[in-house]
This record gives structure tokens, C-alpha cells and sequence, in this order.
């Protein structure tokens, strides 16, 4: 594994008949924009757990439904580090908490439907990560 990999965790509910995306808008001195939970994956960890770790860290969930693996994985631009893309799925009711004492990377989070969603990303990657997902659990 090369040091640096990278995880995306893009968080969804199923809300009535529709899936949700989870987006975190990241503060102003990190870019100032819209993406999915992300991190980097730590010594020996699985990218599982980086996955797990990341999630509850930025927005305070412990309690996931399902994790989706291999969704996609892509080289970040500039460094041949690569990310791996997993859906995780979490309860309807699960209360969101950015958690701003550890590392005030997000300032304010959004549930968007799919079309939404994709308008916000910035990052083609990210872009290619949802539409992905949402194919898979479309079906």
C-alpha cells in the first residue's frame, strides 16, 4: 500500500422512496468546498477501518447499516495517491455532529438528493464515486 492512500466514505439514508448524499462543505482556508467524508488512511490500518475511523470523526456516526465496497478508486491530481470510494449507509434518524474539537475541517453539512449532489461536488472523482453508487443502489 502505498503511504498517503486516501478513503472517501459517501454517506447516504434511504429517506421515503429516495436516497439522500451526505455533503460537508469544508471550511474557507480548506477550499471552501462541498465534498463527501474524507481522510487519510493511518499506519497499518484496513481501509475499512480508515472508512469507520473517518466517519465517526467528522460527523460523529458509529452506527452504520452497510458499507459498499469498491465503488471506485481514482488517482488524486497532482500526487499519485489514490482514493478509494465506499457508500456507507446509515439510519434515516442518525443526528449529524461535526465534530469541530477535533479539526475544524467542515463548517456546515447538507442531505441532498442525487442530482443535487453531483451539482455540488467539485472534484471529478467525487463526481464519478456518486454516480457510481447511486447506480449500485439504485438496483
Amino acid at each position: 500500500m502505498v503511504r498517503g492512500n486516501q478513503v472517501e466514505a459517501i454517506v447516504f439514508r434511504k429517506k421515503g422512496n429516495n436516497y439522500e448524499f451526505l455533503l460537508l462543505k469544508r471550511i474557507l482556508e480548506r477550499g471552501g468546498f462541498w465534498q463527501p467524508v474524507t481522510g487519510g488512511i493511518e499506519g497499518s490500518e484496513t481501509k475499512l477501518d480508515a472508512v469507520r475511523r473517518e466517519v465517526e470523526e467528522e460527523i460523529g456516526i458509529e452506527n452504520i447499516l452497510n458499507i459498499i465496497e469498491k465503488v471506485h478508486s481514482f488517482v488524486l491530481e497532482g500526487n499519485n495517491k489514490k482514493e478509494f470510494v465506499f457508500g456507507v449507509e446509515i439510519d434515516s434518524n442518525e443526528e449529524i455532529i461535526l465534530d469541530k474539537n477535533i479539526c475544524l475541517e467542515h463548517e456546515e453539512y447538507k442531505w441532498c438528493l442525487f442530482e443535487e449532489a453531483l451539482e455540488l461536488l467539485k472534484w471529478p472523482g467525487n463526481k464519478e464515486g456518486l454516480i457510481k453508487l447511486n447506480s449500485i443502489i439504485k438496483n
